[in-house]
């Protein structure tokens, strides 16, 4: 998608933003999912031009919340620098949107090379094999607090 998107139009088609407007930093794509879905089977065949601004007006819709959120979320828990990492590091306009609104906001970025960012499925799964097991429904108000290592960030 990231390869297309970048022959494409951004704005060409309006696609809803996750959870947009509620404010904390919980989001869902389930509405640009199906958004993305009716828009595919209404339009019918796609020339390759279709395509690309299909791509990048979906990607826009996906990407901005999470960089958008990722800077909200490091300007109020006070950070120095955020990062991003799995496979969707690999998107190179998630890369732009995180570095940009980072340098705005005075924020350093970590970014890891493209050869390293791969889905973290695995490493989740082989981390999880050292956690204590929370029983259900304990688990369904646990939180992810980030914080950061002794020494602090290190430039």
């Amino acid at each position: 998608m990231d390869r297309l998107a970048r022959a494409g139009d951004e704005t060409a088609f309006d696609f809803p933003i996750g959870l947009q407007g509620r404010g904390g930093f919980d989001f869902s794509f389930a509405g640009v999912k199906t958004a993305l879905l009716y828009k595919v089977r209404d339009l019918g065949d796609l020339d390759e031009a279709v395509r690309a601004d299909l791509a990048a007006s979906y990607q826009e819709a996906i990407m901005r919340p999470l960089a958008d959120r990722l800077i909200e979320a490091a300007m109020q828990h006070d950070v120095a620098a955020v990062t991003i990492g799995g496979g969707v590091a690999a998107n190179s306009r998630l890369r732009a949107l995180v570095e940009d609104a980072a340098a705005c906001n005075g924020l350093q970025v970590a970014m890891p090379d493209f050869s390293l960012c791969t889905d973290n499925a695995a490493m989740i799964g082989a981390a999880a094999q050292f956690t204590p097991v929370v029983a259900y429904p304990d688990y369904i108000g646990m939180d992810a607090i980030a914080t950061a290592p002794p020494g602090g960030i290190a430039a």
